[in-house]
């Protein structure tokens, strides 16, 4: 994932860099220099999305750069490298999004927990909860 990339994102959706900077913590500058990268760390990708409220897999969806050709390649080359990169994306996605449903089962799993502790201390009748 470049930082262009993300960078067209961003603006797609409506925001600036300044707005995003603002919206986790970050001085525009540095936001900047690190939107310079070809390849941004997963951490600045979770707080972009956040910030816009989307998901990470927002970052890695269908239209995940360019194809381009490589200088003194063979067309199916860039056909077969392509492919393969277009099949790492949609897993790619695939394991962000199940990544996500596991973390929202957990937490539902969680708050089911604390209510059936508290229904059972109540049923007890020790009031504690």
């Amino acid at each position: 994932m470049t930082g262009k990339h993300v960078q067209d994102l961003i603006i797609s959706e409506g925001y600036s860099v300044n707005q995003i900077a603002k919206l986790i913590g970050v001085a525009q500058p540095n936001l900047l220099s690190l939107l310079r990268h070809d390849d941004i760390r997963t951490g600045l990708l979770e707080d972009i999305a956040k910030a816009m409220g989307k998901p990470l897999s927002f970052f890695y969806g269908e239209t995940y750069g360019p194809v381009t050709q490589v200088q003194g390649s063979n067309n199916a080359t860039a056909i077969n490298n392509s492919t393969a990169t277009s099949n790492d994306d949609r897993i790619l996605t695939l394991l962000v999004s199940k990544d996500e449903q596991l973390t929202l089962a957990m937490k539902q799993t969680s708050k089911a927990q604390e209510q059936m502790d508290f229904v059972l201390h109540k049923c007890l009748g020790d009031g504690e909860v």
